[in-house]
């Protein structure tokens, strides 16, 4: 479920159940240190809207190669940083090592990646040529959601845009709990 439908109030109308059911609702509190212009502009839930849609193609495309989103996510990944180790995948994919475990042993039975070590006895992936057609759908949805998401934004915008999310990413770097002081 979307934050953004998981904190908007029924839209009444007519005095039906949706009025009964918002009378019971406890009013929304806003934060009185965050002005009411940044409230309105608030890009966090457009921003996990969009990510919603995002993951909801990548999940098709997954399920019909039968893997899921973070096997997908590998195969992208690894087309891009060919040799990340699986402990570098786990934390892209914020999974458990266990998990990551069983996630790669699926690609691997797929014929989509191998396994390498190294004298660190890290261990290494590499994708095969069995990825290919992936990588294909792969590029060719990513290719179809750039031009979905991009549609009308003009290229000096879409550039701040990206610009500002790089620095969002970058203050995020390094923190474990940002929710340690909510509650």
């Amino acid at each position: 479920m979307a934050l953004s439908s998981t904190i908007s109030r029924p839209q009444t109308t007519t005095g039906g159940e949706a009025d009964v059911a918002a009378s019971r609702l406890p009013p929304s509190p806003r934060d009185p240190t965050i002005p009411a212009d940044l409230v309105e502009d608030d890009f966090l839930i457009p921003l996990l809207d969009v990510a919603r849609h995002i993951n909801s193609y990548a999940d098709q495309l997954a399920q019909a190669h039968g893997m899921t989103r973070a096997q997908l996510i590998f195969i992208a990944r690894l087309e891009r940083q060919p040799d990340m180790s699986q402990d570098e995948l786990a934390a892209l994919a914020e999974v458990a090592p266990m998990t990551i475990a069983r996630l790669i042993d699926g690609l691997e039975m797929l014929g989509m990646v191998k396994r390498c070590s190294d004298p660190e006895r890290q261990i290494y992936l590499q994708l095969t040529p069995a990825a290919s057609p992936l990588l294909c759908d792969i590029n060719g949805l990513r290719a179809n959601l750039y031009s979905l998401a991009t549609r009308g934004i003009e290229p000096a915008v879409l550039k701040k845009m990206v610009f500002g999310l790089r620095r969002m990413e970058a203050l995020f770097l390094g923190i474990n709990h940002i929710a340690a002081g909510i509650g």
